[in-house]
């Protein structure tokens, strides 16, 4: 039986915010590409080392999920001194993509209606 696609999403960033590299290699396909602020790589050395540089921690605040598709507004932040230009924390949007119950891609956006748009789906009331 297929894992809730938003399971499969909090081990992900659970994994990410505690720079666990089996927990990220479970959640990941091999392939997986990121798509962020400073460029686009793919595969899991990739994704090890986008974790290590950035040091990123990610809660999720509200999720649209689509099929295979969720757009995720997440809190994201960054410790002092991480190879990232990023403020040390703000609110940013991802549309992931999962195949066979794991992350096969996550795109970073600036805000939550730009990933609705890019997921194709509908804007959101502010709240």
């Amino acid at each position: 039986m297929p894992t809730d696609p938003l399971t499969v999403i909090a081990r992900w960033q659970a994994a990410v915010s505690a720079a666990d590299f089996e927990g990220l290699r479970a959640n990941s396909t091999d392939d997986i590409e990121i798509i962020g602020s400073r460029g686009t790589g793919r595969g899991i050395p990739y994704a090890e080392d986008w974790v290590r540089k950035t040091g990123i921690g990610l809660q999720t605040m509200r999720a649209f999920p689509r099929g295979d598709v969720v757009v995720v507004e997440q809190n994201a932040r960054w410790p002092a001194g991480a190879d990232s230009a990023e403020a040390p924390e703000r609110i940013i949007a991802t549309v992931f993509t999962l195949r066979d119950d794991r992350i096969a891609r996550a795109v970073r956006y600036e805000d939550l209606p730009s990933a609705l748009a890019a997921a194709g789906l509908p804007p959101v009331v502010a709240r």
